[in-house]
């Protein structure tokens, strides 16, 4: 029970804070998972047996991590590279954190089961900030987004990937709803379902609709209590349909409208769904006791619903008309046709919002450089010099094709290596398990493969409070007693990698806080702590070019000469950065300058064309 409340609280928080989106935020999370690394091999209580898929995976995500870091020395921007190196830090500590923690196997069913808890509450919370307003903040993109107003992203602060979250969490809580041994733990199961999909219907995200929908299919297919397990989907479909009818009733709650009609429709809605979720785990409940005992159809039986199944879902494609849907989705000017509030316009409209263009740029990315790739965090720039639109982006919104282009076939290598070897070796001991386990295991299993189709489609890897739920559902379906201790040499090696893991999450986040500093003083009239504090951020982190940009604007107004050569400082750590180029431009023109005003101009205008800024 301990370890089920402490997973549910520790996602929970990590979550509430905006995700954990924050350089701050993940750098702690980080400093955290590898200091519990390190003191758990220094004390052995990081002893547990691990299977050797578990460890490969383990190995590669490090490696994964390590490349990462190490294109800083080819990359244009070793500071985005050193960014994303302590991201993909705290992916691996946390992977070997929940591997070695759940190993045994009596801790696999109380650490799944907090997963799933945990993104429960995260949903109900979120559900409850719609149908209560003023119960929680609106939230930071409303003022930059409009359509934030209605699509439902709090406390993550993004609304796909609250959806990916929630479906994640989906097939765990219907796997426990199946296997649990208590009755009432299995109604509790089913009743939060309804909820969460409603959750995932305001936040209007097509992405997390797809990998909720092939989270939960995955997890029928590897169930071993197949028909149970389509019984339970059926009764929550049908609680959750009926769910969607209140709400669609109710359209100010939906599009999040005057505060007043949204407190009287929240209210009523709340009744309901209350009422309909209760009525769901009861008849869960009901339907479990009364089946209970009873023997599965005949096999040709099941082999012929399986057939109808899948005639039926390829007769509902080939209606959809997939090669039209494929063109508009893949032409940016298409609109959505359908009337009615952005909410459900849009979740049912196959518009790409620009998917195609950024996948399109990730690919021509990969080909320029296929093997290493322009090095971690250098999608941004390339987007912005060869984009085909003119919108800002910094994500080619999919892991994979993202991957490919800033860490080309290495990169690639090692993050899929470690996705298909824990995937491949969580199916094997999930084969080898008791029906009881396996159910757990399968539940987890499939929770990964919502994750990794949400981050197909959308820049899930950059939200740390999913990208760690995916992984912890690989590294539980992973945990298992049967494998070989870690021998001394290796166990001492963890140290030095724990300490160095911790330095280099750190050192960012230090002086990104002192960078803080600099400009709040600056802000202030205070010179000389400004200057300070930018050139401690330098001390701290001197691959990176944003402190010397801070000390040349520090620099501006009392030495424009000192200020141009710190932002050719600036420009050498950073040549692809446009706006650099522009902070150039304007410093030379001040200093009379003009023909090295104008080159830095017609730089910043050929490292990002399309910008409206350069219209004129």
């Amino acid at each position: 029970m301990l370890a089920l409340i402490g997973v549910a609280v520790a996602l929970f928080l990590v979550a509430l804070d905006g995700g954990s989106f924050g350089l701050e935020s993940r750098s702690m999370l980080a400093i955290v998972v590898w200091w519990l690394i390190l003191l758990g091999t220094v004390s052995g209580s990081f002893s547990n047996r691990v299977s050797g898929p578990a460890t490969a995976a383990a190995l590669l995500l490090l490696g994964f991590a390590v490349w990462a870091g190490f294109s800083a020395f080819w990359a244009e921007s070793p500071e985005r590279a050193m960014l994303d190196l302590g991201r993909n830090l705290l992916y691996a500590g946390l992977f070997v954190v929940v591997v070695v923690g759940a190993a045994p196997r009596a801790k696999l069913a109380a650490w799944g089961g907090g997963l799933g808890l945990g993104i429960a509450a995260v949903g109900l919370l979120a559900l409850a900030g719609r149908l209560f307003p003023g119960l929680t903040p609106a939230g930071q993109l409303t003022e930059f987004f409009p359509v934030a107003v209605s699509r439902l992203s709090y406390p993550l602060n993004y609304w796909n990937a609250l959806a990916a979250l929630v479906a994640i969490g989906l097939p765990i809580l219907l796997a426990v709803s199946v296997h649990a041994q208590a009755v009432l733990v299995r109604a509790a199961s089913v009743t939060v379902v309804p909820p969460l999909v409603i959750v995932i219907y305001l936040t209007s995200s097509r992405g997390g609709s797809i990998a909720a929908v092939i989270g939960v299919l995955l997890w029928i297919v590897l169930t071993s209590r197949r028909w149970a397990a389509t019984a339970t989907l059926l009764v929550a479909c049908a609680g959750s349909a009926a769910a969607v009818a209140v709400i669609r009733a109710r359209p100010q709650l939906v599009e999040g409208g005057a505060v007043d009609v949204v407190e009287s429709q929240g209210r009523s809605a709340a009744v309901l769904l209350i009422v309909l979720s209760l009525a769901t785990g009861l008849a869960t409940a009901v339907g479990s006791l009364l089946l209970a005992g009873r023997s599965d159809p005949p096999r040709a039986f099941g082999v012929a619903a399986t057939m109808l199944g899948a005639a039926g879902i390829l007769a509902l494609v080939l209606a959809a008309d997939p090669i039209k849907r494929l063109d508009e989705f893949t032409d940016p000017t298409t609109v959505s046709s359908r009337s009615g509030g952005y909410v459900e316009s849009h979740l049912l409209s196959v518009t790409g919002s620009g998917r195609w263009e950024n996948w399109n740029a990730a690919v021509e990315q990969f080909r320029e450089s296929p093997l290493i790739g322009h090095g971690s965090g250098s999608y941004e720039a390339w987007w912005a010099e060869h984009g085909s639109l003119s919108v800002f982006v910094t994500e080619a919104h999919s892991l994979y094709l993202e991957v490919l282009g800033e860490l080309g076939l290495v990169g690639f290598a090692l993050l899929f290596g470690a996705f298909a070897i824990g995937v491949c070796g969580a199916v094997r001991l999930m084969l080898r398990d008791s029906t009881h386990e396996r159910g757990m295991r399968s539940g987890l299993l499939a929770g990964f493969g919502a994750f990794a189709i949400a981050a197909a489609v959308d820049w899930m890897w950059e939200v740390p409070s999913v990208t760690m739920a995916g992984l912890s559902c690989l590294a539980l379906a992973l945990s298992s007693p049967i494998g070989r201790r870690a021998p001394g040499r290796a166990t001492l090696a963890v140290i030095p990698v724990a300490l160095a893991a911790i330095v280099l999450a750190a050192l960012p986040a230090l002086s990104a806080n002192r960078l803080d500093a600099s400009r709040a003083a600056f802000a202030q009239g205070d010179s000389g702590a400004a200057r300070g504090a930018a050139r401690d951020a330098r001390e701290l982190a001197p691959w990176a070019a944003s402190p010397y940009v801070q000390l040349a604007l520090i620099e501006e107004e009392r030495d424009t000469g000192a200020a141009r050569g710190l932002i050719d400082i600036a420009i050498e750590q950073d040549p692809s950065d446009w706006r650099l180029w522009l902070v150039a431009a304007r410093l030379h023109v001040k200093a009379g300058a003009i023909l090295e005003g104008r080159e830095a101009l017609a730089r910043a205008r050929r490292l990002n064309p399309r910008s409206p800024i350069f219209r004129r």
